[in-house]
C-alpha cells in the first residue's frame, strides 16, 4: 500500500531526552515533570559518567553524569520543535544563579537514525522552525548504530547502543500496534 502524502507528512518518531546533571535532585524534579506532563518514561539507559568531555564544566561542573530516556507513544515528527522549546524551559525554570543545574537534550529515533535537537546552527544540521535544529547523530545500518564526525564522544563510543536498540525495538512494536489499529478500523 502506498503512502499518501498525508502519512509521509505526519511521519512518526520515538521522543528521547538525555540527561545531563550533576545532582540527582534534578532527575527527580524531571521526572516529576514528565510525569505532569501526561508522558510515560518507557526506558532508561544507564547512567555514566559524562568523562569525554569538558564542554560543560564551567557551567554545570565536574563530574556530570548522563543518561538517556525514552518516553512512551510514537508522536508526529512535527510535534519535536515543541519538544525542544518545553525542555528547554524547564532548563530554564530549573537555573540556580543563572546557571543550568540540568541539561536535557531533546531529541527523537525513528527506525534509521538519533536526531538530536539543538538550539545551535552547524554545518550537519538542518533547520526546523524558530531556531531549532535537527542534529543528525546516529545512523542505522547493517543491524547497528554508526556514529557520524560530529556525533558527541559519549554516543560514538557505544555506552547508549544498547538503549537506542532496545528504544528502537519498543518503537517498532509500536507502530506495528499501530498499523494493525488502522487494519482494524479500515476493515
Amino acid at each position: 500500500v502506498p503512502e499518501s502524502a498525508e502519512t509521509k507528512q505526519n511521519h512518526l518518531v520515538k521522543f528521547i531526552i538525555g540527561v545531563l546533571f550533576l545532582h540527582q535532585e534534578a532527575c527527580f524534579r524531571l521526572f516529576d515533570r514528565i510525569s505532569s506532563q501526561g508522558w510515560t518514561i518507557q526506558l532508561k539507559s544507564e547512567i555514566h559518567p559524562f568523562n569525554l568531555s569538558s564542554y560543560y564544566e564551567q557551567e554545570m561542573g565536574r563530574d556530570l553524569s548522563r543518561f538517556f530516556l525514552s518516553l512512551q507513544s510514537p508522536v508526529s515528527q512535527t510535534e519535536t520543535v515543541g519538544f525542544k522549546q518545553e525542555l528547554l524551559s524547564w532548563e530554564n525554570e530549573w537555573r540556580s544563579n543563572g546557571q543550568r543545574t540540568v541539561n536535557l537534550d531533546a531529541g527523537y529515533l525513528d527506525l534509521h537514525r538519533v536526531v538530536l535537537l539543538s538550539t545551535k546552527e552547524g554545518p550537519h544540521k538542518i533547520h526546523l522552525r524558530e531556531g531549532i535544529w535537527a542534529d543528525l547523530n546516529m545512523l542505522r545500518k547493517s543491524g547497528s548504530y554508526q556514529s557520524l564526525p560530529w556525533t558527541f564522544p559519549d554516543l560514538r563510543d557505544g555506552r547508549y547502543h544498547e538503549f537506542f536498540e532496545k528504544a528502537r525495538n519498543a518503537f517498532k512494536h509500536e507502530l506495528r500496534m499501530l498499523k494493525r489499529i488502522h487494519l482494524r478500523r479500515n476493515e
